[in-house]
């Protein structure tokens, strides 16, 4: 078995090499979204990374819906995130000193005005600092520079979309995967995802579908980049993610005729030999905190 482990990631690598050449580059959802979530020098240096392989560059309509529909959650989470770690900051205060009256209110040298002077010092600074941070947020709703980018950045690089009878068909077909645990996007099959009905369901694998079609349509090998670690698109070695399920490698070869480079966006950057801060590197790990064999 070992041996079989270690033919298959040499495979692996000589693929990778050769569509390394001329692949098309597609970035899923989660990548182009995390750009949202970057600080800003991150975020600024990637979309330069992405522009330098611009006639390379291709969107699945899946994507590029994904994006649309995510986008506004995501700047919606960002702004929430002070507020509601300012409000824990109150709660914090206000459960220590419920504590306090209920039981060592009449304590002789437990002072409650003494320990309010205290806790202002220490938690107002904390405060202050969040709303500090809230400033700096971009206004995007006078500016989304995110959104701009990737739009120029994708101009007439789009797929299309499935027809209504196409997506029944996915739908159906995707029952039959989930049901037997096939990747990729089974991990999915979860009360929230069922309840936003089947085009988020089956989200993964409509992307999949795309990405197969258009690799066969236009004969092209692929390199995919995603930042979903699930097990639905990654084998796993000791609880780390080690490489692309052989099923998905397997599958895409059989329906297209190419081979199939599946990344992280941390295994791209490594992969494609640039080099970019050591800061936006680190601000990857923060956001993906990457768990790699």
């Amino acid at each position: 078995m070992k041996k079989l482990l270690k033919e298959q990631k040499k495979d692996w690598n000589a693929i990778s090499d050769k569509v390394w050449q001329d692949g098309v580059i597609v970035f899923d959802t989660n990548v182009l979204l995390n750009l949202y979530r970057y600080n800003e020098e991150a975020r600024d240096e990637l979309i330069g990374l992405m522009k330098s392989y611009k006639d390379r560059l291709w969107m699945p309509y899946q994507v590029g819906l994904e994006f649309l529909d995510n986008c506004e959650a995501v700047k919606i989470w960002l702004h929430k995130g002070y507020k509601d770690l300012s409000a824990q900051v109150d709660e914090c205060k206000k459960s220590f000193f419920k504590f306090y009256d209920s039981h060592y209110s009449k304590h002789k040298h437990i002072h409650r005005d003494e320990l309010e002077e205290l806790f202002d010092k220490q938690l107002n600074p904390i405060k202050e600092k969040l709303s500090e941070w809230e400033r700096a947020e971009p206004d995007y709703k006078k500016k989304d520079l995110v959104k701009e980018k990737i739009l120029t950045l994708y101009d007439k690089r789009v797929g299309n979309d499935y027809n209504f009878d196409e997506l029944l068909e996915i739908y159906a077909k995707g029952r039959i995967r989930y049901d037997n645990k096939i990747p990729p996007g089974y991990k999915d099959d979860t009360p929230d995802k069922k309840d936003m009905g089947a085009r988020h369901l089956f989200g993964d694998l409509i992307v999949w579908m795309q990405i197969m079609d258009y690799a066969k349509a236009e004969n092209k090998d692929i390199i995919f980049v995603g930042d979903d670690l699930k097990e639905d698109w990654w084998e796993k070695e000791k609880g780390k993610i080690s490489q692309p399920r052989r099923e998905l490698l397997d599958e895409f070869k059989y329906r297209t005729g190419r081979e199939i480079v599946i990344h992280t966006q941390k295994g791209f950057i490594e992969a494609s030999k640039k080099k970019l801060n050591e800061n936006t590197m680190k601000e990857m790990d923060r956001v993906m905190n990457y768990d790699i064999a």
